[in-house]
């Protein structure tokens, strides 16, 4: 059967379109792809259809559609023209190259930080559509498009031409006759649902606040109602606060939203503009001014200063407003030798550079027409080309603290284009470009020059660059962003913009590197993938100091894998060659985590040289900062410590790691009533991993000065009261370790193991035995383990099968079961056996090795010394076993064999072998006995006295039953006071 739609619309539009496919219809029309001749460019068509459309009714539609037309902004879908096909009503629009946010939603939940782009978009659009007095009426998910990092309403002015159409007495059809719903239900507003004809721009604000309660709750108000008891709702029923529905969204963006969906019209934010002040706060208004949680902007990486919008009355009234650097202007470019045709370019190319800056994080755009009146203002003349002083003057009045300034040179063929990016406080010139190419390539061109300008303003090199530049279009955009959030901390949010470039480009070097990078950050959930080696695959698109940053990530003898004081001197090698701040940062960040378990020595201060040299090199790489107050601290440095603090809140006080490192800086020089707040502040404002990270800081990060357990108690109750159910298990497994050093086992079992979560089942068999936590807890896991390992897994390469073995010869071992242990060993070795590669095997080896040792010793065998000094040199020399903990297990087992063999220096060398974060380290409790006793054994008194008082302050809220080996503890201790207080 003949399509009579198309049909028609094929007969109509034959001379000027060439359609191709129909995309689906929705509610309100049937939607084709067509080819426009003229421009060669595709555009959507949507069509109307009716048979009952008058020629008065048509006339009306056509008249709003018009008005709806007159729209031209970066968030607005725009329509492109407006007919009828025989009747038959039809508009078009650009063809979009994107998502719906429906589509978006249905795919799992949206970040926070996307989610507050997509909504301060939408503002956006609202309010440059409100301030001509073009009311949407149909705001919700499907009506709003994501592309290239942004959200564009469409179909604007639609529900308001159609509404107006089909009233008069002539209209021979209703609403419902017509197929069309004039507003979607769960979105509509109360006066939308009572068809008030008076109702207003406020009804949008009101179907922003659904959209928005979507986005950030995960399900819109009254999802389970539909139909009447819908509209009742709608009417007369304030939904759940936000607040409880979403509680980590800031309490300023919560409370909103809630405004927005009041069910009085004067109730609600009177403009978008009131929906943007709470988005975009000001770039002077601080934390200390507006509360932890206000700042949407800390966040979001919304912009730090008011966003200029094109047409915008409210924004042409703000330009007097302080200058941000975070707001970029873009002068009209100087145009010279090019034909009469392409003097367009000089505002054109303004037009195109704004709306990509403003998908950019961080970053702000200054509207071209507020530009121009600026620039109109003091040159007289909108045609005038000003001096560099003057240019920065207009944009200062557009509140730009950046100002884009250049020139466009060449033939009807060839065009060639200059420019510079310049503060506009100072005329400091940041950053300057050059690009090339084909007189009908404006649009490639601008991208480019953005690209080139932001990244080389942001410490990017010219080698890294042309990989950036050479990589799909597509890639570039989301690449941007990534690196914007990446030097400012903001490891999550980078990840997923990286991981968007490198989806767009698989050949993307760079971008599978970042997305490495950025899982090393991750407190929570890494984007799973063999980064390294697809970096490594494609590293031919690198050079310069990105290609040394690849050999510092991956080990310079990849595949083959480096141990670890053979990586820490190639590190510092690279680092040395680079002058790359990035790889001086990777060669202090391996040595202060990784450098103690293989003692190297000065650790600490070697490691403070290198992020300091990072800092040098580029002091706007936030990552070089995220280190240095904690290691101050270690070394006992306060006044240098709250100096690095400082220095990383004036680059970006959002980091992932910012309000951990403020945090610990108050538990460390901080009042109690401090410390206190700092833990509520963390626990409003950051994520449950934040959390934890804190509470282990404040546990055992500062070892030697004492373990604060009022203060890792009050994280604790903040984490329990809050986010006990949200941990990963990588952070359950973290509070577990907390509860156990801290003899409360009965805490840790609080926090259970979640299914498959082999590892912590390991874990919870070995704090049986190292962390005296022999709870039913352990015993079930004891269990569960030993059913995984029987279930043919005694040939199985592993390492984690390899771990439960060692595990549960441990704790058979403990029990003097020595025939289960070897018959561990032997599956541990022949699993060993069958590993294909190297560093399986190098875990295996030393798993077989570290329980034959502890047998030899056990035994008093005459091989025992030499079976210890075996397992001493396998920790020290082999690649890899900080997978599974094998190394910092093997330590803690190589310290109590060398106490056991009467070395007590050997043992406390062994006990202070740790892996972590600057003095953090499992087993912490077994580590302080150790040391303890050795330095008895060996007169150190001071030692011994340090290590006592850290295990009482960390013990002293120990259970019943460990309570005893305090009180011993304790006795000592002040046994030694009084010896030293003679």
């Amino acid at each position: 059967m003949t399509d009579s739609i198309r049909a028609r619309l094929d007969r109509a539009l034959r001379a000027t379109h060439s359609i191709e496919r129909e995309l689906g219809g929705g509610g309100m029309a049937r939607v084709f792809v067509a080819t426009e001749r003229a421009l060669g460019r595709q555009v959507v068509i949507k069509t109307l259809p009716d048979e009952g459309w008058s020629a008065s009714a048509a006339q009306r539609f056509h008249r709003e559609i018009l008005t709806a037309a007159q729209l031209q902004h970066a968030n607005i879908v725009p329509v492109l023209t407006a007919g009828d096909a025989e009747g038959m009503p039809y508009f078009t629009m650009p063809l979009i190259d994107g998502a719906t946010l429906r589509e978006r939603i249905a795919r799992g939940r949206v970040p926070l930080s996307e989610a507050i782009g997509i909504l301060r978009d939408v503002a956006r659009a609202l309010h440059a559509a409100h301030a001509r007095n073009v009311v949407h009426r149909d705001i919700k998910p499907e009506n709003i498009l994501l592309s290239a990092g942004a959200a564009l309403v469409s179909d604007f002015g639609v529900a308001k031409a159609l509404s107006v159409a089909t009233q008069g007495p002539d209209a021979s059809a209703t609403m419902t006759a017509i197929g069309v719903s004039v507003g979607t239900p769960a979105y509509m507003s109360p006066e939308q649902v009572a068809a008030d004809p008076s109702l207003d721009h406020r009804t949008d604000i009101y179907a922003w606040g659904v959209v928005a309660y979507e986005l950030l709750a995960g399900q819109r108000p009254f999802a389970e109602l539909s139909g009447t008891a819908l509209m009742k709702a709608q009417m007369g029923t304030m939904p759940p606060a936000l607040s409880t529905q979403a509680p980590t969204v800031p309490a300023a963006l919560a409370a909103l939203v809630m405004r927005c969906l009041a069910k009085e019209p004067t109730q609600r934010p009177q403009s978008a503009a009131e929906l943007l002040a709470i988005l975009d706060l000001p770039s002077g208004e601080t934390q200390a001014t507006r509360g932890r949680s206000a700042p949407v902007r800390l966040l979001a990486g919304a912009v730090a200063a008011a966003i200029v919008v094109a047409g915008s009355w409210w924004f042409v009234t703000r330009g007097n407003a302080a200058a941000s650097e975070s707001t970029i202007a873009v002068a009209p470019f100087r145009v010279g030798g090019l034909a009469p045709e392409a003097r367009y370019l000089r505002e054109g190319l303004g037009d195109i550079i704004v709306p990509q800056l403003q998908t950019l994080p961080e970053i702000s755009a200054a509207g071209m027409r507020v530009m121009l009146d600026r620039w109109q203002r003091i040159g007289g003349d909108a045609e005038a080309d000003l001096e560099d002083a003057e240019a920065s003057r207009a944009a200062i009045a557009a509140g730009a603290g950046r100002l884009i300034l250049g020139d466009v040179v060449g033939t009807r063929e060839r065009l060639t284009v200059n420019a510079r990016l310049i503060r506009t406080r100072d005329g400091r010139e940041l950053a300057r470009a050059r690009v090339d190419g084909s007189a009908d390539s404006a649009f490639a061109l601008a991208t480019r020059l953005v690209t080139t300008l932001l990244s080389i303003s942001d410490g990017a090199t010219r080698d890294r660059l042309q990989s950036v530049l050479s990589a799909n279009p597509d890639a570039i955009a989301p690449y941007l962003v990534g690196e914007q959030f990446y030097r400012r901390g903001r490891y999550s949010e980078a990840g997923e913009s990286f991981l968007a470039a490198y989806n767009a480009d698989t050949t993307f070097a760079i971008a599978a590197l970042r997305i490495g990078l950025t899982n090393g950050w991750s407190l929570a959930n890494p984007i799973p993938g063999p980064w390294g080696r697809r970096a490594w695959t494609h590293r031919a698109r690198l050079s310069g100091a990105d290609s040394l940053l690849l050999l510092a990530e991956v080990g310079e003898t990849y595949p083959r894998p480096m141990h670890i004081r053979e990586r820490i001197r190639s590190l510092a090698a690279l680092a040395e060659r680079s002058n790359s701040a990035e790889v001086w940062y990777a060669y202090a960040d391996y040595l202060i985590h990784i450098g103690e378990s293989v003692d190297e020595p000065n650790v600490y201060q070697r490691a403070l040289r290198g992020f300091a040299e990072a800092e040098r090199i580029d002091s706007s790489f936030t990552p070089a900062l995220e280190h240095q107050a904690h290691i101050y601290l270690v070394l006992g440095d306060s006044v240098n410590a709250r100096r690095a603090h400082a220095r990383q809140a004036r680059q970006d006080s959002t980091g992932d790691f910012f309000m951990v490192n403020d945090f610990t800086l108050q538990v460390d020089l901080g009042s109690l009533d401090d410390q206190m707040r700092a833990i509520e502040r963390l626990a409003r404002s950051r994520t449950p991993e934040d959390v934890v990270y804190a509470a282990m800081f404040s546990h055992v990060a500062f070892a030697g000065r004492g373990a604060r357990m009022d203060i890792t108690d009050s994280a604790l109750h903040v984490l329990e009261r809050t986010v006990r159910g949200q941990l990963s298990s990588l952070n359950a497994r973290a509070v577990r370790e907390i509860y156990w050093n801290s003899g409360r086992p009965s805490g840790a079992s609080a926090y259970p193991i979640a299914d498959g979560d082999t590892w912590g089942h390991v874990e919870t068999v070995l704090a049986a035995v190292i962390w005296q936590a022999d709870t039913a807890m352990a015993r079930s896991s004891a269990r569960a383990l030993d059913a995984w390992t029987r279930r043919g897994a005694t040939t199985d390469p592993d390492p984690l099968v390899a771990a439960a073995q060692f595990a549960l010869a441990q704790r058979a071992l403990a029990a003097g079961d020595t025939a289960d242990v070897e018959r561990r060993q032997r599956a541990i070795r022949s699993a060993g056996a069958a590993a294909t590669q190297p560093w399986l095997a190098n875990t295996h080896r030393t798993l077989d090795a570290a329980i034959g040792a502890q047998l030899a010793v056990a035994r008093r065998s005459p091989t025992a010394r030499a079976a210890v000094e075996t397992l001493d040199s396998l920790l020290l020399d082999t690649p890899n076993l900080e997978r599974r903990g094998v190394r910092t297990t093997g330590n803690m087992v190589l310290a109590s064999l060398w106490e056991r063999l009467g070395e007590s220096q050997l043992a406390i060398r062994a006990a202070n072998r740790r892996d972590g974060q600057s003095g953090y380290s499992m087993y912490h409790a077994e580590r302080l006995r150790i040391v303890a006793r050795s330095a008895r054994a060996l007169g150190q008194a001071d030692v011994e006295r340090a290590a006592l008082q850290e295990f009482v302050d960390m013990r002293g809220v120990a259970e019943p039953a460990l309570q005893p080996e305090v009180e011993r503890f304790r006795a000592r201790l002040a046994e030694l006071n009084a010896q030293a207080a003679r």
